[in-house]
């Protein structure tokens, strides 16, 4: 079995190798001794006592406060990662819906097509709505990326009318409604990473 890094016998690749096996190793060394587990010892004097409730009372309350803290930064990492993955998602079917609309066409391929893009989107939207307990330093901006999204959703509703019907007469204003859409979601977007 040959080690990454020292199987082409390359002098670069090997001192690479060796820096990042040396860094992987030094971040195993200090997580299983980590210096703020140790604990200090001071003398005690004897002429000072506190009393248990107030001691007690002194130790629970930072202990609480960092719990309080953490769960809120659990909470906002969790709704990051679920906000950028639908983003990253809706953002995606848009672009595909968008250039699927450019090679327009009434056949039934092109229709289950483009039906398929708009459920995608459909459903990452509906994940976003569906969200529970939105951080309140997001609320604003994910309720400003929704109103977006529904306009992206009934510029959809007016363009699959017209597929439906054949009648492209709303296919202009539709285009609008979603541009505006759109508007939204990167000005939301751009308050949510000023935000974060």
């Amino acid at each position: 079995m040959k080690i990454l890094g020292f199987r082409s016998k390359k002098g670069w690749k090997m001192g690479l190798a060796t820096f990042g096996y040396g860094f992987i190793l030094m971040v195993i060394i200090i997580a299983i001794i980590d210096p703020s587990t140790e604990e200090t010892t001071a003398p005690v004097e004897a002429e000072e006592t506190t009393p248990v409730e107030d001691v007690e009372e002194e130790v629970t309350k930072p202990e609480e406060e960092e719990a309080e803290v953490d769960a809120e930064t659990i909470e906002a990492n969790q709704y990051s990662s679920m906000f950028e993955l639908s983003n990253s998602f809706i953002r995606q079917d848009i672009g595909r819906l968008g250039q699927h609309l450019q090679v327009f066409a009434y056949n039934e391929m092109w229709k289950d097509e483009y039906y398929e893009y708009v459920e995608e989107l459909t459903e990452w939207a509906q994940d976003l709505r569906d969200m529970e307990n939105v951080p309140d330093k997001f609320e604003f901006t994910h309720e400003a990326y929704l109103e977006g999204v529904d306009d992206v959703l009934a510029s959809l509703d007016m363009m699959t009318n017209a597929i439906e019907t054949e009648d492209d007469g709303d296919l202009d204003y539709a285009v609008v409604v979603m541009e505006r859409g759109i508007e939204k979601m990167n000005s939301a977007e751009e308050q949510y990473k000023a935000t974060k």
